[in-house]
């Protein structure tokens, strides 16, 4: 699943970087990638936060000791 989402980046990057090409010219690019680094920053520093959930299942399943 994680390769999935490597090839949809891959696609929408090329996509995204030949239209601002058309409708700008080609220093817009930087920008646009300074943007997206940082949208990825975000979600990356997010995702990081969030418990897993398999740490989640193994602490409902681990037997209580006493």
């Amino acid at each position: 699943m994680n390769s999935s989402f490597v090839q949809i980046g891959f696609a929408l990057g090329s996509g995204l970087g030949g239209v601002v090409v058309n409708l700008a010219d080609i220093h817009s690019i930087i920008w646009v990638s300074l943007l997206s680094v940082c949208v990825a920053t975000i979600i990356g520093l997010f995702s990081f936060k969030q418990p897993s959930k398999v740490s989640k299942e193994k602490q409902q399943q681990a037997p209580l000791r006493s």
